[in-house]
């Protein structure tokens, strides 16, 4: 009898410390979804950044491979006067108002986009703006490379922690880990952890080796339409050797019942030159 309570015990505690999750959402043409995301920047040397979107994500036909998801960007509410915030503000403003579809697979995971030519289009007017006082600015050529990574990060920010979509079809449990490189060309390692109320955890840390922050510089200098010249190399091989690259992110989620992400709280430190700190809120409306 002991023998049987022992045993019994033992089963309970290894399931209790086995939670596990499985984003499984409703998916179906007419499914409609609205979020709204906030970001909060800190910077110890400038005055706090505050930007708020509103996306519309729609289920607007079925695919061979699972179905056609329109992404709507409604709407853009954004402080002018940080220097921080324009990575993330600018690239935004140029997609205000449009309508981008991508294929998804039949769990809701991105497969690729469906309106290619149009984001090609979206993405040169985005380099005209951001280097309107460029000497770099009317080079095709670094325009073509410029669309080429901004097309990278648009299928890359699909895994972002903050983007709804980020666990669709994911069997995850505590200790589950998994790689991905983020929109910026971040690789990071990322850990889950699944409460009892069915709440996932997400901790990410930084997983890069100097190949890696190589080419990350190197992208950077390419997005701001900068030639690869010797010296920049110079530069970016010093940056590599005194890398002080810093980056972890924190974040939970909650669902609603038909699967689909309800909230998100994300929490993102990291250090370049100077510490930046990134706290978005995410809601479903």
């Amino acid at each position: 009898m002991k023998k049987i309570l022992f045993l019994s015990i033992l089963l309970l505690v290894t399931l209790s410390s086995c939670q596990q999750a499985k984003a499984e959402l409703t998916l179906q043409k007419g499914v409609k979804k609205v979020y709204v995301t906030e970001c909060t920047v800190k910077s110890p040397q400038h005055d706090e950044f505050h930007m708020s979107t509103v996306q519309e994500y729609e289920v607007v036909d079925e695919a061979p491979e699972g179905y056609v998801l329109d992404i709507w960007v409604k709407d853009i509410q954004k402080d002018e006067k940080n220097p921080p915030g324009m990575s993330l503000s600018t690239a935004m403003d140029i997609l205000k108002g449009r309508h981008t579809q991508y294929i998804t697979d039949k769990e809701g995971r991105v497969l690729r986009c469906l309106s290619i030519n149009e984001v090609k289009e979206q993405y040169r007017e985005n380099y005209m703006s951001v280097h309107e006082f460029s000497p770099h600015g009317n080079d095709s050529v670094a325009n073509e490379e410029w669309r080429k990574i901004k097309l990278q990060e648009d299928l890359a920010s699909f895994q972002g922690t903050i983007c709804p979509l980020a666990l669709n079809g994911k069997d995850i449990k505590d200790g589950t880990e998994e790689e991905y490189t983020d929109m910026n060309g971040i690789k990071l390692k990322r850990t889950f952890n699944v409460k009892a109320n069915g709440t996932v955890q997400s901790k990410s840390a930084l997983n890069m080796t100097a190949e890696d922050l190589g080419e990350f510089y190197r992208n950077i200098f390419k997005k701001m339409g900068l030639k690869l010249t010797d010296e920049a190399q110079k530069n970016i091989d010093d940056m590599v050797k005194g890398n002080q690259l810093e980056y972890t992110e924190e974040a939970t989620y909650t669902f609603q019942p038909d699967g689909w992400v309800k909230t998100i709280d994300c929490v993102i430190h990291k250090k370049d030159k100077e510490p930046v700190t990134l706290i978005y809120k995410v809601y479903c409306k």
